[in-house]
């Protein structure tokens, strides 16, 4: 039963696209011609920093057990979206002038639940509440720059530890069972937008799970009806570099 968020994507872009609009046609506007470009700085250096603030959507793709066949108490399991706060910091490595290495480690905040349809047509929200580390590995290929504008694209490898795993709401007995690590890819588009004092990077990523994180609780017929799950999230972000 695996889930295409394409909707909740598509609203991430739209909200990405015109924060860049706007910023586009005010740097278009506002800079002449002739003007210099600005940060110069951050284009010559061979490694720089900065931080990350920005708002992630999680959820799971889930495959349900051979069991939920075999059952009639619950009719559907639905994995939900759920938004949460990540903030992180970021550091870059300039390997060529259009090839990057970013290192990006970031604490995300989310909850993820699972919504099971009862025979009776009720509904029972089980909520996950996770804590993640985040340490996300990117290579990043840039564009030219177009006067203080620039794109980029990356991809990569994460590996998360959620540490909120061993707490005592989750370690209930009714409560569905995640493994504390994770590993998984990324990949993602984002803009250099140049400013005097700094470069704003507003940025998009999908985020999935290379691992099955699911913990089984056997005779909880909530976890029974579950054969995996995988995370994934997306993640916009804004950068002060």
């Amino acid at each position: 039963m695996q889930k295409v968020h394409l909707g909740h994507l598509f609203r991430v872009l739209r909200l990405q696209k015109a924060i860049v609009v706007f910023l586009g046609l005010y740097l278009w506007q506002s800079v002449p011609a002739q003007a210099q470009f600005f940060a110069n700085d951050i284009d010559n250096a061979d490694y720089y920093f900065g931080i990350t603030l920005g708002y992630a959507t999680s959820t799971f793709n889930l495959d349900p057990s051979p069991y939920f066949l075999q059952q009639d108490s619950i009719q559907v399991v639905l994995p939900l979206n759920n938004g949460g706060l990540t903030m992180g910091f970021r550091a870059t490595m300039r390997l060529t002038e259009h090839i990057d290495v970013r290192f990006n480690p970031a604490l995300i905040f989310t909850d993820r639940n699972i919504r099971y349809t009862i025979k009776d047509s009720s509904e029972v929200d089980k909520k996950i509440e996770s804590v993640l580390l985040n340490f996300p590995l990117h290579v990043v290929l840039n564009s030219d720059r177009f006067g203080n504008f620039r794109v980029y694209a990356f991809t990569g490898v994460r590996f998360a530890d959620d540490v909120s795993t061993n707490a005592t709401a989750r370690k209930a007995e009714d409560m569905i069972q995640l493994s504390k690590y994770d590993l998984g890819y990324e990949l993602g588009f984002g803009f250099h937008i140049y400013f005097p004092a700094f470069v704003l990077s507003p940025e998009v990523k999908i985020s999935n799970g290379f691992r099955n994180i699911f913990k089984p609780t056997p005779g909880l017929i909530y976890s029974d009806v579950i054969e995996r799950m995988k995370s994934h999230m997306v993640i916009f972000s804004l950068n002060f570099e």
